[in-house]
């Protein structure tokens, strides 16, 4: 999953969830998540730099460390999206409340994306729609 993906989860969860999550575990979710891409891709940056043929089932011994150097930062991924899961759950039913602004947006100037639908949508809500007659055509 993109880091993106993750930023924008970790954005709205509050607000679709009313909880807030854990931010200790969230900080560790992202360093093990980086730490584990870096000796991923860096390892299989370096591999293919050193010549090795992708898609191969079997490779070369001179190949061995730098492959399972990817493949321990692949479990570090792994074991990151695995603490980024727990601290969603465990937030939905453990997490303190989140206010109607988690983000002190309006306080600190920022812009609240959602908050400016929903703000919307009430206000359409409480208009009423005019009544009009509308005669067709003949």
């Amino acid at each position: 999953m993109s880091q993106v993906a993750f930023a924008g989860i970790y954005y709205y969860y509050p607000i679709f969830t009313k909880r807030m999550y854990s931010e200790t575990l969230g900080k560790v979710h992202f360093a093990t998540a980086n730490i584990g891409q870096y000796l991923l891709y860096g390892s299989m940056l370096a591999l293919g730099l050193m010549g090795m043929p992708r898609r191969y089932f079997d490779y070369l011994p001179e190949f061995q460390p730098l492959n399972t150097l990817a493949s321990f930062g692949a479990f570090v991924i792994g074991i990151g999206t695995l603490l980024f899961v727990i601290n969603l759950l465990v937030s939905w039913r453990l997490g303190p409340k989140a206010g109607e602004d988690p983000w002190e947006a309006e306080k600190t100037g920022q812009p609240d994306f959602l908050g400016e639908y929903y703000n919307k949508l009430d206000q359409m809500k409480k208009e009423e729609a005019p009544q009009q007659d509308v005669q067709p055509k003949q």
